[in-house]
């Protein structure tokens, strides 16, 4: 989607030729098996991209086991078997199905437009880095005055929004939270992205670097604390991987770009300061100034009451209000889900549901540990640090806005590494020399590439 928007009218009904259903589903194996698989400076790619279809097949066979064994459950019951089988396939399609999509148009766009990769990724990145300041600047209005222009130029945010004499600005979403979710994916993959580049292409690495400060500043527009906290951490990190894999050049200068912002929200925002105030008062009970510990405990609860299916996603908001009850809070206001994707799948789907869970993080780790060593890109890892972490305060893998967003995010390292990794003239040397192994020496050392390298023999 983020490709078509930034693509010429021309080059937009091309791409929409190709990522049809019928050419995803037919002709979508080989390309996630190894684009450009003629190439033998690109076995890692293939390696990587199957073993990230093998773990969303994987995810989906997961997530058809815990549908089978709800719907016998659901027939021995009596209870609704429409009801179970809609919210099963609604999951399915969100975590799985969807998913494919994304990630398919990301890498068949790259392969389709292989002459002019290289533009394309430009472009895309310069439409980020605009579209990014502009919702910046949005959000700005929307903090100090309470614009809420999705629902008229008229309309303001509600009062439960503002604290401390401003407004906790959503952008265009729902919930502030859900956008500063959403904001750590795309600072994250943008920052790994402009490491790699550092020693490629300059001017490009800068841009995709702003682009990860400006989302960074958004983060901190939501007043949400613990993304902001964690986009640094993973940032912080990141460096140091980039320091031991033996990149200093521009330490320092990226080290003064991550410090701007720190100073910039936690210094002068009264937003944060005041909500980190709030959470280490000791004269408040724990459980007022962090209500997740109680959505945890209950959520425990149910679980260890259905350890194998839970109770089940058509009877889970049913239950969960008399498990508050019987735990005692019948008294709070906001009884809520766990904000914890572990506790939260363990409560409606038990340890079975679980496996779709861990299959997620395998395929996301995996992928992210062989981008690292192959190619020195952190995209992949930072993403799976940051819904892993992520997950422990919320039900990150259960948001609509949440999984999209990821699910691009892996389209977007998935078609920067196919457009920066293929081999190009680069005075004699291709990027990906140091990983290259087994291939003649006049062709690691040519200047001029084949005129069959890069394409698939079996496209047109």
């Amino acid at each position: 989607m983020l490709l078509a928007m930034l693509l010429p009218s021309g080059a937009q009904a091309s791409l929409s030729g190709i990522v049809g259903p019928r050419f995803l589903f037919i002709r979508g194996w080989k390309p996630l098996r190894g684009p450009w698989p003629d190439h033998p400076a690109l076995h890692a790619l293939r390696k990587t991209f199957g073993g990230l279809w093998q773990g969303i097949l994987l995810l989906l066979a997961a997530q058809i086991l815990l549908l089978l064994c709800q719907l016998v459950r659901t027939f021995l019951a009596d209870d609704s078997l429409t009801l179970t089988l809609t919210s099963h396939l609604r999951l399915l399609g969100k975590q799985g199905l969807y998913g494919t999509f994304l990630v398919l148009t990301f890498i068949l766009a790259a392969r389709r437009f292989h002459e002019h990769r290289l533009k394309l990724f430009t472009w895309q990145a310069q439409g980020l880095l605009i579209a990014s300041v502009l919702l910046g600047l949005y959000m700005l209005g929307q903090r100090t005055w309470g614009w809420d222009w999705i629902h008229g130029f008229q309309a303001k945010i509600g009062e439960h929004r503002f604290a401390y004499g401003v407004y906790r600005a959503s952008g265009l979403m729902g919930h502030p939270l859900s956008l500063a979710y959403n904001c750590m994916l795309l600072a994250l993959v943008s920052f790994a992205q402009g490491l790699w580049l550092q020693g490629r292409d300059r001017r490009q690495a800068w841009i995709w670097l702003l682009i990860s400060v400006v989302n960074l500043g958004l983060i901190g527009l939501t007043g949400s604390r613990y993304p902001l906290a964690l986009t640094l951490g993973l940032m912080i990190l990141a460096m140091l991987i980039h320091t031991r894999l033996g990149s200093w050049r521009n330490l320092l200068g990226l080290g003064l770009l991550a410090l701007i912002p720190i100073s910039a929200v936690f210094l002068f925002d009264p937003v944060m300061m005041g909500r980190i105030q709030e959470l280490l008062d000791s004269t408040v009970a724990v459980e007022d100034r962090f209500d997740r510990w109680i959505f945890w405990k209950v959520h425990l609860q149910i679980f260890m009451d259905q350890p194998w299916l839970g109770t089940g996603l058509a009877n889970y908001d049913r239950l969960l209000l008399d498990y508050y009850d019987q735990a005692g809070y019948t008294h709070i206001e906001r009884k809520y889900t766990a904000h914890n994707i572990l506790l939260q799948t363990l409560a409606d789907s038990g340890l079975v549901g679980s496996l779709a869970l861990l299959v997620i993080f395998f395929a996301l780790f995996r992928a992210g540990f062989r981008t690292l060593k192959d190619f020195r890109h952190q995209g992949f890892l930072l993403i799976a640090l940051g819904t892993l972490l992520g997950g422990l305060m919320q039900n990150t893998l259960r948001d609509s806005e949440y999984l999209y967003a990821l699910w691009t995010s892996m389209g977007l390292c998935c078609g920067c590494l196919i457009a920066g990794g293929v081999p190009h003239e680069s005075n004699g040397r291709s990027h990906l020399q140091d990983h290259q192994s087994g291939e003649d020496i006049a062709d690691r050392h040519a200047h001029v590439r084949r005129p069959d390298a890069g394409v698939d023999s079996n496209q047109g």
